[in-house]
């Protein structure tokens, strides 16, 4: 399964609920990671393929100019807004990989800052109120008369 596909299976239920699993706001870096992954090998790919047709077509035109056929200059045009169109692509999947990289280790990095920071917090109120902090009350209410620490 491709770096994409893994980031796009929500992990539903079987039943087609279609609810996920996850947290609206998780993040698996594995999973951005993985479309990195794949838009490097689409940057790869397409450097490597967007040479080779351009360089077919554009031969191919020069044997239709010397052939003195109109359609020559329509296939360099085309040839060249190609290339051109490739080289954007390509780097938009250098931007993906790159972003989706500094993106994964910046959330590796706040999130590791964000539980550091919950457990001194949760440490000072342990120190000022060494009592029970569980709060328990009727399920699905806010509290109410029941409510108990």
């Amino acid at each position: 399964m491709s770096g994409r596909e893994e980031a796009l299976r929500t992990g539903s239920d079987s039943g087609g609920g279609g609810g996920s699993t996850t947290p609206d706001l998780s993040l698996d870096p594995a999973a951005l990671n993985g479309i990195a992954e794949d838009a490097r090998a689409l940057r790869f790919g397409l450097s490597a393929t967007a040479g080779l047709a351009t360089s077919a077509s554009l031969s191919a035109a020069a044997d239709l100019r010397l052939a003195d056929l109109a359609s020559a200059g329509s296939l360099t045009t085309m040839a060249n807004r190609f290339f051109r169109k490739t080289m954007d692509l390509v780097a938009d999947c250098q931007t993906i990989e790159d972003g989706l990289g500094l993106s994964s280790t910046a959330h590796r990095e706040l999130e590791a800052e964000v539980v550091a920071q919950l457990h001194r917090t949760n440490q000072e109120i342990t120190e000022r109120d060494p009592g029970p902090t569980e709060i328990i009350g009727m399920w699905g209410t806010s509290g109410g008369p029941d409510a108990r620490i």
